[in-house]
């Protein structure tokens, strides 16, 4: 194992847990989003790469559940700030609801 390896595998890694950390979550993190949307384009990448070179469908599968787990939470912290995010906002203005 070279330096390179241990690197990309760290970061890897490291963007797994920020795109799972994205889907439990509840505040909106724009940082967040891009790496769990770099991480995605990363793995589609790597589940083409592992189709195309050698059919292997273990490896294409595991990328593919990356590429799934990692699009939903960018597109959960893009579309959680869209509504409204305080009581107030809900009731029309009025914090009683009326």
């Amino acid at each position: 194992m070279g330096v390179t390896f241990v690197v990309i595998a760290v970061l890897c890694v490291a963007g797994l847990i920020a795109a799972l950390y994205g889907l439990v979550n509840r505040r909106r993190s724009i940082l967040l989003a891009i790496v769990a949307l770099l991480l995605s384009l990363t793995a589609g990448g790597g589940a083409w790469y592992a189709w195309a070179e050698s059919q292997s469908m273990p490896w294409t599968a595991g990328y593919g559940a990356i590429v799934v787990v990692s699009l939903i939470a960018a597109i959960r912290q893009f579309i959680i700030g869209a509504g409204p995010t305080s009581g107030t906002e809900r009731n029309g203005g009025s914090p009683y609801g009326r």
